[in-house]
């Protein structure tokens, strides 16, 4: 299962080399249920290290629900996380 880690630059999402999303592409989105101005959708491709940055610039204090999405196989996939940015 992919981790996510809150940094000073951003949350870092982390894949485990044993989930390779085809080609690479994760769609991702962050909620916020208070402000759906605040939300933020992208799709994004993992880096070398099997890892993506979404940097603090997209991002405003408070609570967020994390919403991950892959294919394996053509089998899809979604992990859901609730995130605080301070």
């Amino acid at each position: 299962i992919p981790k996510y880690q809150v940094l000073s630059t951003g949350i870092k999402i982390s894949f485990p080399s044993s989930i390779v999303p085809e080609d690479k592409k994760v769609k991702l989105e962050l909620f916020r249920t208070d402000d759906a101005n605040l939300d933020v959708k992208k799709e994004e491709l993992l880096d070398a290290n099997h890892e993506i940055l979404i940097p603090k610039q997209v991002l405003s204090k408070g609570p967020y629900t994390l919403k991950l999405k892959w294919s394996n196989a053509k089998i899809p996939y979604q992990v859901d996380y609730d995130v605080l940015w301070k």
